[in-house]
Formats: structure tokens, sequence, C-alpha cells
């Protein structure tokens, strides 16, 4: 209520965008609560950060853009 949202989730990510998307949401007030991998020897490296906040929903909704933004997923033209 009142504009304010609470936000879960995961991305999965190659290596070279794990510090980025960090600095993405932290930089937006969301924290990251865990980052690991589920495979042993799969090809490219892939982790799992999982991450947490509760403020402004449009702040967020930002933070996320800006997170995504820092990964090679295809963007809707």
């Amino acid at each position: 209520g009142n504009g304010k949202a609470a936000i879960t989730g995961a991305f999965v990510l190659t290596g070279k965008e794990v510090n980025p998307v960090i600095k993405a949401l932290r930089q937006s007030g969301i924290a990251v609560t865990a980052l690991h991998s589920h495979m042993l020897e799969e090809q490219p490296r892939l982790f799992f950060m999982h991450f947490w906040a509760n403020d402004d929903a449009t702040k967020l909704a930002k933070g996320l853009r800006a997170a995504l933004d820092q990964t090679n997923s295809a963007k809707e033209k």
C-alpha cells in the first residue's frame, strides 16, 4: 500500500553479469540474499542470484530494469 511494494526473485547469470547486476540492485536498495550455482559442469557457468526488497514500487521497478540492463537478456523491440 501507499505506493510501496515487496519484491523477491532470482536472476540466472553468467559470471560476467554477476558483479554489474549486484551493483545495479544494491544502488536501488534491493538486497542480494543469495548467490550460488546449482550445477557442476555446465557451460557457460551459471549463477543464481536471489534478491528481496520492500520499498517504493516505482523505485524497485526502475532498479530491476537497471539490473536487467546489465544482462544479455533479449530486449523486445
